[in-house]
């Protein structure tokens, strides 16, 4: 980076030098038209209606000329005074990463409390399956005790028929009749 960074300042005085040297090569343009014009005043002064009108122009040129050299001067200092364009360039890489990285953090910011809520939901979801586990568990455990009754209710009838159709054969038997007591009901209303 370093390296790059020299080597565009470099191109950048490289760059100023050629400019000042255009810059100088202009005001020498600029003194030979001075001193050509002045050798054009020395040819015509033998004439003097065409001295004013020559000297008019003259000093018009003259003027725009110091005017550019004013500008030109005024480029150079504003040159010299403002940074150097390898320096910004230099520098820009560094500034697009910083607002890379704040925009990521704005970013992460601005998803943070999506999370939270998120999370604050699995909770909520976590409490309320823990709240109905013991109730489940009460009810799973009531069934199974209506089942067990339900079971031993129909065993318990069962053993009552049989136990009821034992003691109607051993009355039978004990009376010598040959009808149970089921059958004589049936038999004799």
């Amino acid at each position: 980076m370093q390296q790059q960074q020299q080597q565009q300042q470099q191109e950048a005085q490289v760059q100023q030098i050629d400019e000042q040297q255009q810059q100088t090569q202009q005001q020498d343009q600029q003194h030979e038209t001075l001193q050509h014009t002045e050798q054009q005043q020395q040819q015509h002064q033998q004439d003097p209606m065409k001295q004013q009108p020559e000297q008019e122009k003259q000093q018009e040129q003259q003027q725009q000329q110091q005017q550019q050299q004013e500008q030109q001067q005024e480029q150079q200092q504003q040159q010299q005074q403002e940074p150097q364009p390898a320096a910004a360039a230099a520098a820009a890489p560094t500034d697009t990463a910083a607002a890379a990285a704040r925009a990521a953090n704005a970013a992460a910011a601005a998803a943070a409390p999506t999370d939270t809520a998120a999370a604050a939901a699995r909770a909520a979801n976590a409490a309320a399956a823990a709240a109905a586990a013991p109730t489940d568990t009460a009810a799973a455990a009531a069934r199974a005790a209506n089942a067990a009754a339900a079971a031993a209710a129909r065993t318990d009838t069962a053993a009552a028929a049989a136990a009821a159709a034992a003691a109607d054969a051993a009355a039978a038997g004990a009376s010598g009749h040959p009808y149970s007591r089921a059958a004589a009901t049936h038999y004799y209303p």
